[in-house]
């Protein structure tokens, strides 16, 4: 009875849980497990609740760390396990189409993990070493700027990788009402803000805890607030093709794939209707197929129709290949000089072009995807015209990046036609993680998604960010009358200058409350709380 009773007395005041939080076996543990947690943030679970719940633990075992070498490596294992569990994708990816060993498929998963983690756990130093020794402002306003600033790393080093953003995981609830304000990366500072306060409450330190009820707050206020208005219906046909990546770029299959495609498509051809075949559902390039092009252009012509279709583009002079859609039946003739065509902009690096190819493609088939070898599109394109409403096109990949879509946007865009050929990610959480984010740039600029994909997940996303989809791998055809939009978001009309000009009080908070720290009034407050 004598040892459970100084046990609770320890608990009670925290010094053995501080003790073993703190070593080195606790931080390791710690650090592993909020990092697992974390992962239930994103598709297909998407429990906003469960990743906050992880920060919050990671910001305040970060509170209680004695050195800044123990905050490098709890937030470095932290986000390499949050990654490694979330992008458990990569394995089938690289096993199944780049034809490696599990070994090696594993190692260079969790390498890329770490890679993500990196640019976060150095921030996070920074954070403390511009705090000095006031881990209260560390973890108020430095740490949230720090972690803000390594999201833009991650996003744009290399390409970009922005897929892990906690924003993304913000699908419902509180938080996913600020995307029309200030888009997912005003989210995360948020977030960060929001478990910051709460891991600094838990310390007992109360004066922040009304940081994180008005952002909870103000969230819950403005959910369902419209900014843009409804412009008109149209008749919606998505078609799910599901050709198998193995064989979709093989001769002998091509014709019939485009066969199928027509196939499901033929019945849904009338008057006024888009339909909507996925990435390089045409595995053809523009300049080499001219009479089936035509044909398709004239029976959709003919009914009054409309089809944009993924397919391949060649330039005849500098012969750089791009990964496109076309918009077909909007003319009578078919012609290449008067195409509407789009060309991707932003392209996988390793899937679509491979940097130092030279010296990287000899080394195996997970340098050798079929077609990647394309060249970007050109940044300014001009989106689809169809039966009068604007339709900005947008392939796969770039539905990641949040300026990308954000900067193509304008007031008389009346929705977004996103086609993704998913089938690389197989039976995996990876086509569901891809939806998730392709929700969040419907509710950031509150236009209806039109996702035609080849395995899935083929959905219709609303202006409101609901969801109407079809079963993946499966073939199958999503019909529905869909509400377009026009106007423009806050987020849409001024991008990042409010999440940039909260950053920058964030900062300067950071300053005064390390400068005031130990003022008469925060200690006097805290006096009044018995222990």
């Amino acid at each position: 009875m004598i040892f459970i009773r100084k046990f609770l007395d320890n608990i009670n005041n925290l010094t053995v849980l501080k003790a073993f939080f703190t070593s080195k076996k606790g931080i390791i543990l710690s650090t592993a497990a909020a990092g697992f947690l974390a992962s239930f943030g994103f598709a297909p679970y998407s429990s906003f609740v469960a990743i906050l719940a992880a920060y919050f633990l990671l910001f305040l075992l970060c509170f209680n760390l004695d050195t800044k070498k123990q905050v490098f490596f709890a937030v470095l294992l932290f986000f390499a396990v949050q990654n490694a569990v979330t992008l458990s994708w990569l394995n089938f990816v690289m096993e199944d189409f780049g034809q490696l060993p599990i070994f090696a498929s594993l190692t260079i998963e969790i390498l890329f993990s770490f890679y993500l983690a990196l640019p976060y756990a150095l921030c996070a130093v920074i954070s403390f070493v511009i705090a000095k020794k006031v881990k209260t402002s560390a973890i108020a306003c430095f740490m949230p700027v720090s972690f803000c600033l390594a999201d833009f790393i991650v996003g744009y080093l290399f390409s970009g990788f922005p897929w892990m953003y906690i924003g993304n995981a913000m699908q419902t609830g509180p938080f996913s009402s600020y995307a029309p304000l200030i888009g997912v990366r005003g989210i995360n500072l948020l977030a960060y803000i929001f478990v910051g306060a709460l891991a600094l409450t838990a310390t007992r330190r109360f004066l922040y805890l009304p940081a994180a009820g008005i952002i909870f707050v103000f969230g819950i206020l403005t959910m369902g607030i419209r900014f843009t208005v409804d412009s008109g219906t149209l008749n919606v046909v998505l078609v799910q093709g599901n050709i198998q990546p193995e064989v979709k770029w093989d001769p002998k299959h091509i014709m019939p794939s485009i066969g199928k495609y027509w196939n499901l498509t033929e019945p849904y051809v009338k008057p006024k209707t888009l339909i909507v075949w996925s990435e390089s559902s045409i595995p053809l390039y523009i300049e080499e197929c001219g009479g089936l092009l035509n044909d398709l252009n004239a029976v959709v012509n003919n009914e009054s129709a409309r089809l944009i279709t993924g397919i391949q583009h060649i330039d005849l002079d500098t012969k750089e290949s791009f990964n496109s859609m076309i918009l077909l039946g909007d003319k009578d003739n078919f012609s290449f000089d008067n195409l509407a065509r789009y060309d991707k902009k932003h392209l996988v690096p390793f899937g679509e072009i491979v940097p130092f190819e030279k010296y990287l493609r000899p080394l195996g088939s997970i340098f050798n995807f079929p077609m990647s070898g394309f060249s970007k599109g050109q940044e300014q394109q001009d989106p689809f015209n169809v039966f009068s409403f604007n339709l900005l096109p947008v392939i796969c990949y770039e539905s990641i990046f949040p300026e990308l879509i954000r900067n193509a946007d304008n007031a008389e865009i009346n929705g977004i036609v996103m086609v993704s050929n998913d089938g690389w990610f197989g039976k995996t959480r990876g086509p569901l993680e891809h939806l998730a984010i392709a929700k969040i740039r419907a509710l950031e600029l509150q236009k209806p998604i039109l996702r035609s994909t080849n395995n899935g997940v083929t959905a219709i996303i609303d202006a409101q960010g609901n969801i109407a989809s079809i079963p993946a791998d499966e073939a199958s055809v999503l019909s529905s009358q869909v509400t377009l939009t026009k106007g423009l978001t806050p987020y849409a009309r001024f991008g990042n200058i409010p999440f940039l000009i909260m950053l920058f009080i964030v900062f300067c908070c950071g300053f005064i409350i390390r400068n005031h720290h130990s003022s008469k009034l925060d200690e006097n407050l805290r006096s009044l709380i018995r222990p």
